[in-house]
């Protein structure tokens, strides 16, 4: 499991989520900026709750996208940009 930081803000959850876009949506071919907003809220969410940021990512990923579709997805890479960020806190 992967230790969770206290202070990752939704924001930056959301911009890595975009640039990686882990699920395939074409977001930034898009320029859907906003697509993951509500999941990095989601990821911030649980991870307040002492959900590790894998943990996390993965639960509300599935409650979006579905299960089975994440179990297709390699979401170590993203994981680890989000745990290599330098983040502070703070809210849009």
């Amino acid at each position: 499991m992967t230790p969770t930081t206290n202070t990752m803000n939704w924001q930056q959850v959301s911009r890595i989520l975009f640039e990686t876009d882990p699920m395939h949506t074409a977001c930034k071919e898009n320029d859907c900026f906003d697509e993951y907003d509500r999941v990095a809220r989601g990821v911030i969410a649980e991870i307040e709750n002492g959900v590790t940021l894998d943990g996390a990512l993965e639960q509300v990923l599935g409650d979006w996208f579905g299960q089975e579709l994440i179990e297709s997805r390699d979401l170590a890479p993203v994981v680890e940009q989000l745990n290599t960020q330098q983040v502070g806190g703070g809210s849009r």
